[in-house]
């Protein structure tokens, strides 16, 4: 017995060839629909793949793409019973499918008992990426907190899960500078989550909105691209680097920039995994003695990761967690599985490339909207993260 499989433009090519190669004995055990091109198999047609089968052996100049030759069961089982196996197993595969389609809807299946909207509001935190069980106790929190009141009544309950929402998020607020020693602040976090970028935003920032005297700090020697990068930020945007190699010469450098309002210290990526990085990150941080630790993380980390490098990292003893990178990704509900079971306050959002734009304050009612949002965009972030930015007007204000 022979088996092939052969890819034409049609169905009616595909039999010619069929009947051209196997003859006319030959039977088709199946046929589907195939994307040719590989990476770029969006920039083709689709095409038709059929395989079909012939009892008996056929020449050897025959063309077309062969699979292994399969021997007649010993009990003497023909093409057509092989045929029945085919679409037997072709069922099985559609009906795997299908029960597979069932187990993802079920995980979002809404929450007996409950109102429609309320149930709306479910449903949409688990879509963004909210655990199921979190999601649940706060729909249910809702429930108990508005019962006796008009659940169909959509403003309510959205205001409801709003501020339940709210609640959830801790905050630091806008730095606060109190005109004495200047604030030292430093970000750390995993390799690739944006440290050197977020630093050059925040520098940006403080210097050219709010006035601010600053100076930067790098004890990233470990990437030589890095300390360029913060260098060549440091000359256009006219201010003072130093860069650290020696944790016994980090208070020298800091005393040498008393005088500035904000010193931001960039520190090397580490994996959270690798004890002795982490054990030297510990001690730069206790000789530079900051006013604020930013643990820095990207918004598309996956969550256990996430919980991962947050216990890893409680060594260095971070003040805040600083999230990058909302601009990719669509799912923001780790930002509240994170909140929830390592709470800590949020301080900054970084939302695009931009320097030095695209941060923002973290609030509770921006970080909010991204729980109950389908984009970045649809949010609605505002912009700044100084005390009197527009984001500090609006975290007031919807607060």
């Amino acid at each position: 017995m022979k088996i092939k499989k052969i890819v034409a433009p049609t169905m009616k090519d595909a039999l010619r060839l069929v009947k051209l190669e196997l003859g006319e004995d030959a039977i088709i055990l199946k046929s589907r629909k195939v994307a040719k091109g590989g990476a770029l198999s969006f920039l083709t047609k689709e095409q038709i793949e059929v395989t079909a089968a012939i009892d008996h052996e056929i020449p050897e100049h025959s063309t077309g793409e062969n699979e292994p030759q399969v021997r007649p069961s010993e009990d003497g089982g023909s093409i057509r019973d092989r045929y029945l196996l085919y679409n037997i197993r072709d069922d099985v595969e559609r009906i795997d499918g299908t029960l597979q389609e069932i187990g993802e809807k079920l995980k979002y299946d809404s929450m007996p008992g409950l109102p429609v909207e309320l149930n709306r509001y479910f449903v949409n935190m688990v879509e963004r990426g909210v655990e199921k069980q979190l999601a649940g106790s706060i729909v249910q929190e809702v429930y108990h907190d508005i019962q006796g009141k008009d659940f169909n009544d959509h403003l309510l309950v959205g205001k409801a899960v709003q501020s339940k929402l709210r609640s959830e998020f801790p905050v630091s607020g806008p730095m606060v500078f109190d005109g004495g020693r200047p604030n030292v602040v430093a970000l750390i976090g995993p390799t690739g989550v944006g440290k050197t970028t977020t630093i050059a935003k925040i520098a940006s920032q403080y210097k050219f909105f709010a006035g601010k005297k600053v100076a930067l700090i790098s004890v990233d020697t470990y990437r030589m691209a890095a300390i360029e990068q913060l260098r060549t930020f440091a000359r256009i945007a006219a201010i003072q680097l130093e860069v650290v190699y020696q944790p016994k010469d980090m208070p020298s450098a800091i005393q040498k920039h008393s005088d500035k309002d904000l010193i931001v210290i960039d520190t090397a990526g580490r994996s959270h995994r690798d004890s002795e990085k982490m054990e030297e990150l510990a001690v730069f941080m206790a000789a530079a003695d900051p006013t604020e630790i930013h643990l820095t993380l990207s918004a598309g980390t996956k969550f256990q990761d996430l919980l991962d490098i947050v216990d890893r990292f409680r060594a260095v003893q971070s003040n805040f967690i600083l999230i990058t990178k909302l601009d990719e990704t669509s799912n923001f509900g780790n930002l509240l599985n994170l909140a929830h079971h390592r709470p800590k306050p949020f301080s900054m959002l970084t939302i695009g490339q931009n320097v030095p734009d695209d941060i923002a304050l973290a609030d509770k009612a921006g970080l909010t909207r991204l729980i109950l949002s389908r984009s970045l965009e649809e949010a609605v972030i505002p912009k700044g993260i100084h005390a009197g930015s527009s984001a500090q007007t609006q975290r007031a204000s919807l607060s």
